[in-house]
């Protein structure tokens, strides 16, 4: 997402890509739906929708206004850090600790993004090898 962004002719196509991901990603996860079936209601509806619409959709159109002026590493990893304080808000906001998996988790996330960035980075800037 990082990569193709960046290099679309328009804000318009940056969106699309956007909300192909968010598709892609629906379709992948519905079907657990049937084997973990939620609780529907209006309080829990109300507790997935308003946090999930209103500042993730502006996170997102930012996201996708500034990545074209912005290096690709830079936003992997500025993204990357996004999730990893999910857990720091929930502590801060309903005051529940995360398990002891939640750190090794987040450090294994941002290596992965780090390096790969990193690795993305060097290689660009490596000169071409002479045939």
């Amino acid at each position: 997402m990082h990569l193709t962004m960046g290099k679309l002719a328009s804000h318009e196509e940056s969106i699309s890509v956007i909300i192909v991901g968010h598709a892609i990603t629906a379709a992948f996860t519905l079907p657990f739906l049937a084997i973990y079936p939620p609780a529907w209601g209006l309080k829990p509806v109300g507790i997935l929708l308003l946090p999930g619409v209103v500042p993730q959709g502006a996170a997102y159109i930012c996201y996708s206004l500034a990545i074209r002026s912005s290096n690709p590493a830079t936003c992997s990893v500025i993204a990357a850090v996004e999730p990893l304080l999910n857990p720091v808000w929930v502590f801060l906001m309903v005051g529940e600790l995360p398990g002891p998996a939640a750190p090794v988790g987040a450090a294994v996330v941002l290596a992965s993004i780090t390096g790969w960035s990193a690795f993305d980075v060097f290689a660009a800037k490596k000169p071409a090898e002479k045939p």
